[in-house]
């Protein structure tokens, strides 16, 4: 079950994070990215071709470096990690409908991954 989530979560990291973000739905062709430098730091910043943000980042020395997020074409977020001179480190969350995926990063390879469900109400209104 692990090696099957595990291959799930390289898949979509290779995906969103290899610097190759690539549109999966063939009518989005045409994406705006802009740049911004302050100082040492260029601020990344891609929109979709209906102009809903997709991806922001930030480089430094060539290199993405510090928080990376990505949002689907409706504006939600699907993934959000950090960066240190290029590679992926600590903990990334990737999102889809029904659940969180949280994975563990150590010199840019994966070291764990969990699905967290989110099928179980933990708390309400009426529970407070």
């Amino acid at each position: 079950m692990l090696t099957k989530h595990y291959q799930t979560m390289k898949k979509i990291v290779v995906l969103l994070f290899f610097g190759i973000y690539t549109p999966i739905v063939a009518q989005q062709t045409e994406r705006n990215i802009s740049y911004q430098q302050k100082g040492d730091v260029v601020y990344f910043i891609e929109y979709h071709a209906n102009g809903i943000l997709a991806q922001t980042g930030q480089i430094r020395d060539h290199l993405n470096d510090g928080l990376w997020s990505a949002y689907n074409d409706e504006g939600q977020k699907i993934a959000e990690g950090q960066y240190e001179k290029g590679r992926r480190v600590s903990k990334w969350f990737f999102w889809d409908e029904d659940s969180l995926v949280e994975v563990d990063f150590e010199d840019n390879k994966i070291i764990k991954a969990i699905r967290w469900d989110q099928s179980q109400i933990i708390a309400d209104a009426q529970s407070f």
